[in-house]
């Protein structure tokens, strides 16, 4: 049987990425009309899956200038694949693809995982010097391939209103894919309890302020414990990081300049008590539903997030947790307290955190897509 080739693309995302592979790839897999190809940031952990294959294109830091080429590489890897959809997650990889296209006939799908525009502009993780002129670039290069994407998947409800010159589009959110049967069990916080704080870890997403406000229940509770585990992109902060559990034993890092493979950032939440989620309100994650959020009601963490109506409304609904001013670190000892007394998950969490209902409207589009 011939089965249809799809690529996925990246370049600072691990091959082995949840969205890319746990979600995309093996759900396109389990139809058993697909043979999918996952490009992308090399990764450590490998992976032998029929009807999947891994082509890592850059393996060095995100400044390196190597990553100059790897639309090159990415554009050879269609040449060989030749694939009949190509899902691009990143504008990075649109202009090689949209080459790609033109000599192949592929299918074009720009998967929406950020408005990466916005992101430059307002998460400080560009110098200020430059933030104009690359969030000119990112949308320059997203309105002029336009016409030439065939479909858009995106991974939050809210770019259906910042993207209104987009029709063609699916709302495929970033829910929690099972790896294990989950858990039924009550809840319970021991004391102390051991935090975790995961994914990227930059300042936007506040983690100076949650380490502030741990330290601050630390006085009360001395044995407590914080890890820190993630893909730290400003070398700056993770020097300042370092510096700061070499001075606090209680707080653990397992940071890298390099994406984290997820199988390692899932045990470490696993093995915590509490899930810290401390994100900045700025407009460019304000109005998202973290993945971690999704995540963490799945596996029925207790949760303590930053006050926000649209998270709040999430957690209270189980409830999962609380939602708090991390900054009001002389608050730090009653939100404990209040996390303690509150009956947690009263309501089960249920297919609505879980990848399942995405992976339909997923399998729809592509089978439109190939006719």
């Amino acid at each position: 049987m011939n089965k249809t080739r799809i690529v996925i693309a990246s370049v600072l995302k691990p091959v082995t990425e949840p969205r890319a592979f746990s979600k995309l790839a093996l759900s396109l897999r389990e139809t058993n009309k697909y043979r999918i190809n996952i490009i992308g940031f090399c990764s450590k952990k490998s992976q032998t899956v029929d009807d999947i294959g891994f082509t890592a294109i850059f393996c060095r830091k995100r400044t390196h200038i190597s990553r100059l080429f790897a639309s090159l590489k990415f554009l050879r890897v269609l040449f060989q694949d030749t694939p009949a959809v190509v899902i691009v997650t990143t504008y990075e990889l649109l202009p090689a693809a949209l080459l790609g296209k033109a000599m192949l006939r592929f299918k074009l799908v720009y998967d929406m995982q950020e408005n990466y525009a916005q992101n430059i502009l307002l998460n400080h993780s560009t110098p200020n010097i430059l933030r104009r002129l690359l969030a000119g670039i990112v949308r320059g290069v997203e309105r002029t391939a336009h016409p030439w994407v065939d479909h858009y998947f995106f991974a939050e409800q809210v770019y259906a209103r910042q993207f209104q010159h987009i029709n063609k589009f699916s709302v495929i959110e970033n829910k929690f894919t099972p790896p294990f049967p989950l858990s039924l069990l009550d809840t319970v916080i021991p004391v102390p309890p051991h935090f975790v704080i995961s994914g990227t870890i930059t300042p936007v997403y506040g983690i100076e302020k949650a380490v502030l406000w741990f330290l601050a229940l630390q006085e009360h509770l001395p044995e407590a414990t914080l890890t820190i585990i993630g893909h730290v992109p400003l070398e700056a902060f993770r020097k300042k990081l370092i510096a700061w559990a070499a001075l606090h034993h209680n707080i653990y890092l397992q940071i890298s300049t390099h994406p984290i493979d997820y199988h390692l950032i899932l045990n470490a939440v696993q093995q915590a008590a509490v899930v810290l989620m401390p994100y900045e309100l700025v407009e460019s994650i304000r109005y998202k539903i973290p993945s971690k959020l999704y995540e963490s009601v799945a596996l029925r963490k207790p949760l303590i997030i930053s006050e926000n109506p649209s998270w709040s409304q999430i957690v209270d609904y189980y409830p999962a947790g609380i939602s708090i001013d991390f900054t009001k670190t002389d608050n730090a000892v009653i939100d404990f307290q209040t996390l303690q007394a509150r009956r947690l998950y009263r309501i089960s969490p249920g297919p609505e955190v879980q990848w399942e209902g995405e992976a339909g409207k997923l399998v729809r589009v592509l089978e439109d897509l190939v006719q």
